[in-house]
């Protein structure tokens, strides 16, 4: 696979009654090459990938992934996964500024690994699966500010660890109707470099509930 991005931003804005840059004028390009196998055998199913990334202003980032199932019969199957992957700072990680709030043009994108292993039941008309799930992420980019400081600064001082469990049940109708509800239960270990303090670092959900439904109205409207 080959891909390409661009993105820019003009922000401006108005700050006590004068006109301001804001975020300011700029533009970031992306290029990225990427190669994926599969096999999709009766019992054994497995996927393997790798991926480069290249952006304007930042060092080339390499990621991987890798992923299996096994049939155990009945309908029931274990899979279990791992994979690499970061994320780069946002336009306004870079570049807020206000009295109170400073980006930073310097920082570097946060890195991680990941895991998962699981089981899934597929019947004709139901499914269902539970899977455990641990992220590791290191340069974790964070609002933070040396203790006793007024002002928060846009930082790569934070490393986490994000486990959890996802469990999933669903029905579907031979006609396409589907309905699933999925709750996630979530631990966030988040530390931050000795002497700082962080404004967001502590804020992630315990527990998510979710549904989803879709109604086949015919037509190819759904």
């Amino acid at each position: 696979g080959v891909e390409g991005a661009y993105e820019d931003i003009d922000s401006r804005g108005v700050r006590a009654g004068a006109q301001v840059t804001a975020l300011g004028r700029h533009v970031r390009r992306q290029a990225a090459l990427s190669l994926e196998a599969d096999r999709h055998g009766e019992r054994l199913r497995w996927q393997a990938g790798v991926r480069l990334d290249g952006r304007e202003g930042l060092p080339t980032r390499g990621s991987g992934s890798a992923a299996a199932s096994w049939a155990l019969g009945g309908g029931l199957a274990a899979r279990a996964g791992a994979g690499t992957a970061f994320r780069a700072p946002t336009f306004t990680d870079l570049y807020y500024v206000d009295p109170a709030n400073e980006g930073n043009p310097g920082l570097r994108p946060e890195r991680g690994w990941s895991w998962d292993s699981g089981l899934v039941l597929e019947r004709d008309a139901w499914w269902a699966g539970a899977t455990w799930f641990e992220r590791r992420e290191k340069d974790r980019i964070e609002w933070a500010r040396p203790v006793g400081e007024t002002v928060w600064r846009v930082l790569n001082v934070a490393k986490a660890t994000i486990r959890g469990v996802e469990a999933q049940a669903g029905w579907r109708h031979p006609h396409g109707h589907t309905a699933s509800l999925t709750w996630t239960w979530l631990e966030t270990d988040t530390a931050l470099a000795d002497g700082f303090e962080g404004k967001y670092a502590l804020l992630a959900p315990r527990r998510v509930l979710g549904a989803q439904g879709r109604a086949v109205l015919g037509y190819g409207v759904a």
